[in-house]
């Protein structure tokens, strides 16, 4: 797989053809851009490291963490948070496979001048989420 810009390749025996890319994954990738991160190098390492989350509805990225320092990660071993790094459309249906996997949540908002680190029990986040719809 080949990803340039905002078109996504793939290889299919010694032809590569043009995919149609996840809109959510199309725009954590503008995003990144307009925030002069490097989106690709951070992908790959949670590709290697963390968790990446795609489906018709969101696309996240996160990794494995510990609540009392939640925005550093640990190995898998020692986690009991998700520290999701970015997500892009429904968070509740991005976290839904991933729900009974952690005690807590963390996440901060960087992008909205809000950089503080929150914490909050997994469960009663999904609640939330899942009463906002």
């Amino acid at each position: 797989m080949h990803i340039e810009s905002s078109k996504v390749f793939s290889r299919y025996g010694s032809q590569w053809r043009k995919l149609k890319m996840n809109e959510h994954l199309k725009q954590s990738i503008e995003i990144f851009k307009r925030h002069e991160i490097n989106f690709l190098a951070l992908f790959d390492w949670h590709l290697r490291h963390g968790i990446v989350v795609t489906c018709a509805d969101g696309f996240a990225m996160g990794f494995y963490s510990h609540h009392e320092d939640s925005d550093s990660p640990v190995e898998i071993q020692y986690s009991d948070t998700l520290f999701v790094t970015m997500c892009c459309g429904s968070m509740r249906k991005c976290l839904a496979a991933l729900q009974d996997d952690f005690e807590f949540i963390a996440f901060q908002r960087s992008f909205k001048n809000s950089p503080r680190v929150r914490t909050h029990s997994m469960k009663k986040f999904i609640k939330i989420l899942n009463m906002k719809g």
